[in-house]
Formats: structure tokens, sequence, C-alpha cells
């Protein structure tokens, strides 16, 4: 059997930490804490840098590894580039509930869909403004998911929606 041992500690955070992501080379993390702040780390020089913000719900990063995004309990949600350290863009989903909220990067990473409650944006990913919206007809969504094209996003609750996205 293999065992892992502690690299280090990362401790800048004040509270418990609720969610982090790696950038896919691994040198990268992004970590959000109670403490209402997103702290991105270079693991290579184990530097930080951070940002105040709302407690974060949830995460996911670009599969380029260039960005990260965070669903705060405010609800906003915020990009996050790594190179250089900075938090970039927000977009504030006025009504959600931060809990409800998925992200979905398109595989092309032309398109982020954003679903919250019973609206789907589809959003441009560097400025996260919305390009399109559609409505569920006050069905919560619950699932999203793009084909591996990028050009078609399924999504539903009681019954599935499939959306040809053009931009």
């Amino acid at each position: 059997t293999s065992t892992w041992e502690l690299e280090s500690t990362l401790s800048e955070h004040r509270g418990h930490v609720l969610s982090c992501v790696f950038s896919p080379d691994g040198a990268l993390l992004a970590s959000a804490s109670v403490d209402r702040s997103v702290k991105l780390w270079n693991l290579q020089a184990v530097h930080s840098g951070s940002q105040n913000q709302s407690a974060v719900v949830t995460s996911m990063c670009a599969p380029d590894g260039s960005v990260a995004y965070f669903v705060t309990q405010d609800p906003r949600v915020v990009r996050c580039s790594f190179e250089p350290l900075q938090l970039d863009a927000t977009l504030v989903l006025d009504g959600a509930d931060a809990y409800d909220v998925e992200l979905r990067l398109a595989p092309d990473s032309a398109n982020l869909a954003i679903s919250a409650g019973s609206h789907l944006l589809i959003c441009d990913p560097l400025t996260i403004r919305p390009r399109r919206a559609v409505s569920h007809d006050r069905e919560q969504i619950t699932v999203t998911s793009w084909a591996p094209c990028g050009t078609m996003l399924a999504s539903g609750g009681g019954y599935l929606n499939s959306s040809e996205v053009r931009t």
C-alpha cells in the first residue's frame, strides 16, 4: 500500500475552508472559506492573493487551468484568473438561492451555463455577462450538461430540455 504525506499547510484562512479547486497543471489552487475570503495559491512559491467575498458555496476550474469560477452565498458568480492571480469578473444573481446554482463550462470553453432556480443563463466565460436567458416555466433546474460539440445544452428538473446554443 502507498501512503500519503502532508506537503504543506496553507493556513491563511480564518475559518473553515468550504471549497477548493486545483488548476489542471496542479500549480495553482483556489480556496474559499466561511471567513468570506477567496485565496488563490501559487503552490510552487506557496504564495497567496486574496479578496474578501461572501462565503463560497461551490467552485469549478476551467479545463485549461486559466480560471476558476465560484458561487458565493449572496449569490454571485465570481471569475478568478490564475495568471495573474486576481478576481476579475462578477455576476450578481438577484433572487436566486446560492445552493441551487450550478455552473457548467462548455467543452470548448466558449460558453458558461449558469442555472439558478428556474432560469438558465448562457454567459460569456470571460466577462460572465449573459448572452442568452432561458426560463423553465417555474420548474427548478437540477441538472445541466453540455454535448461534446459545445453547441447543445441539456437542462431540466422534472423534465429535460435540449437547447442549441448559438453565440
